[in-house]
């Protein structure tokens, strides 16, 4: 069970892919049990970057998923301060999953948290039906995340 969640005070004062993120804290230590995703920023580019999002959605293009897990695979096509934006697939039940790359020194690793699929334009007027969107994992995020490890 929850207890404790802590969301962006700047997604309550104006939500947004830029700080759409919260972090639920358990009343168990199951990171230790199951182990961790990586965890990482960069103030560089991502662009070009390879990344996996996974999540449990209802449906994938128009085909019930029964809700079991399912893994979209892209790139990441433009890095922006807050966001990434890229051709991942990802749907309703996607959002609030990891966007993860694969670096040697860290193996599979977060590096944003999936706010909006291709195909919902709620936060992706300008790229209603090509790009998904990530909130990117900033110093202040990393570094609160962390305090959780």
């Amino acid at each position: 069970s929850a207890d404790n969640v802590v969301v962006s005070t700047g997604f309550i004062n104006s939500p947004g892919p830029d700080n759409d993120w919260a972090v639920i804290e358990l009343s168990t230590d199951i990171g230790n049990t199951t182990g961790w995703l990586g965890l990482r920023w960069q103030s560089n580019t991502y662009n070009g970057t390879s990344v996996t999002n996974t999540g449990y959605p209802a449906v994938v293009n128009g085909v019930n998923t029964n809700k079991q897990m399912y893994k979209g695979d892209g790139t990441i096509m433009e890095s922006y301060t807050n966001t990434l934006r890229g051709t991942w697939d990802a749907s309703g039940g996607n959002s609030g999953g990891p966007v993860y790359a694969y670096y040697n020194s860290t193996g599979y690793t977060a590096i944003g948290i999936l706010t909006s699929g291709s195909s919902d334009n709620t936060f992706n007027q300008e790229y209603p039906t090509a790009y998904s969107t990530a909130t990117r994992i900033i110093l202040e995020m990393y570094n609160l995340f962390v305090t959780y490890r």
